[in-house]
């Protein structure tokens, strides 16, 4: 009986890593997503001024 327990907290115990990792992989997956649209808009920002600095120097 000892024998079967200790399969089941054994089982449990790989349960529980398996449920971390895959919680820290989406973790990891949604802040790079995050990341990626903030870089984009970033870009988008600075390609604007960009391009109103450029047309400013164009006046002159």
């Amino acid at each position: 009986m000892n024998i079967a327990i200790g399969d089941i907290m054994f089982q449990l115990v790989n349960i529980l890593i398996i449920i971390f990792f895959i919680a820290v992989l989406v973790s990891v997956v949604r802040y790079v997503s995050k990341n990626e649209r903030n870089n984009k808009q970033l870009q988008e920002k600075l390609d604007r001024i960009i391009e109103l600095l450029e047309k400013e120097r164009s006046r002159k």
